[in-house]
C-alpha cells in the first residue's frame, strides 16, 4: 500500500508537470491571476473543485492548479525524507549486526584454533612438537582494530609490535610475529566498551579499569582464559567471562558475550 501511494503521487507530478509544460505563458499568467484573486479560505472548496474555472485552463483542456502541485510536491518530499532517513538507519543496523558477528566469528574461529592444535610457524622448535602447543585468541584494544593472533612465545598474552596501524608484520620491531589476521573497523562503526568480568572499559573520557582486552584458548579445553591489562599492566588473567560492545554512528548497538564455558552469542547487551 505504501509503494502504491508513492507510485500514485509520482503519476500525480509527473502529470502536473505535463500540464503546466504545456500551457503558454498567456494562460499561466492568466491562471494566476485567477487564483490570487480568489480569498483562499473562503473558496478553498471552490479551489479545489475540478469544476472551478480557475482550474480550467480552458473550455477545451483543463490542467492542475498551482495548489495541487505544491501541495503533492510537499507530501513527495516529505515521504522521500522519511524514506532516506529510514534507509540510513537500516543500513546502519545492518552493518552493525556484521560487524557483531565478524567479532563473534573471530573468536570462534580463535577457539577453534586453540583447541584444534593449530601451528605456529614463528615458534623455533627442531623437533616440531612445541609449534603445536600454543595458544590462540583475540586482542581487542582501543585503536579501531582486532587482531586474531598466536600466542608464539608462549607467555599468554599478545606482542603489541606483531602489528602496525595497517596490518600485520611479519618482523616485528621485538619478539616473535603473534599476528595472524588483522581486521580493521570500517564504516564509523567502532568498539563502544569491552569487559572482562566486571573490569569493563567505556570510552576515552571514562574512568576505565582496563584499556585492553585478551581472550585466549588452549587445547584441549574450550573454556576462554580472559585476561585485562591497563596501560600495558596486568589487571587480571581469570576473568570467567568477557564482553564486547559494538556501535554504529547512528548509536545502534550489539554486543558480543562469552560465558565462562566458551558460549558465544549476539545479544542486545550482554547481562
Amino acid at each position: 500500500m505504501f509503494w502504491g501511494l508513492v507510485r500514485w503521487l509520482s503519476c500525480k507530478i509527473a502529470m502536473l508537470i505535463y500540464e503546466f509544460m504545456r500551457m503558454t505563458r498567456i494562460q499561466l499568467m492568466r491562471k494566476m491571476r485567477t487564483i490570487m484573486r480568489m480569498p483562499l479560505i473562503k473558496n478553498l472548496p471552490y479551489l479545489f473543485s475540478h469544476h472551478s474555472h480557475a482550474f480550467a485552463i480552458s473550455h477545451r483542456s483543463k490542467g492542475f492548479s498551482l495548489i495541487e502541485l505544491v501541495v503533492a510536491m510537499a507530501i513527495f518530499v516529505t515521504i522521500s525524507s522519511v524514506l532516506v532517513v529510514s534507509q540510513r538507519r537500516f543500513g546502519g543496523n545492518t552493518l552493525i549486526t556484521n560487524l557483531a558477528y565478524d567479532v563473534a566469528l573471530t573468536m570462534r574461529q580463535a577457539q577453534v584454533y586453540g583447541i584444534s592444535v593449530r601451528r605456529v610457524k614463528a615458534v623455533s622448535d627442531p623437533e616440531g612438537i612445541a609449534q603445536f602447543e600454543r595458544s590462540y585468541g583475540i586482542h581487542i584494544g582501543t585503536a579501531g582494530y582486532y587482531i586474531l593472533f598466536a600466542d608464539a612465545d608462549n607467555d599468554k598474552k599478545y606482542n603489541t609490535a606483531s602489528n602496525s596501524a595497517t596490518g600485520c608484520l611479519s618482523s616485528p620491531s621485538s619478539g616473535l610475529p603473534e599476528c595472524v589476521s588483522f581486521f580493521k573497523i570500517e564504516h564509523g562503526n567502532y568498539i563502544k566498551q569491552f569487559c572482562g568480568g566486571a573490569d569493563c572499559y567505556y570510552g576515552p573520557l571514562a574512568s576505565n579499569a582496563i584499556d585492553r582486552l585478551e581472550v585466549l584458548f588452549h587445547r584441549p579445553e574450550p573454556e576462554p582464559t580472559v585476561k585485562g591489562y591497563k596501560s600495558g599492566a596486568l589487571v587480571s588473567g581469570d576473568y570467567g567471562s568477557a564482553s564486547v560492545m559494538v556501535s554504529s554512528p547512528q548509536m545502534a548497538t550489539k554486543s558480543i558475550c562469552i560465558s565462562a564455558t566458551g558460549q558465544m552469542s549476539i545479544k542486545a547487551t550482554c547481562l
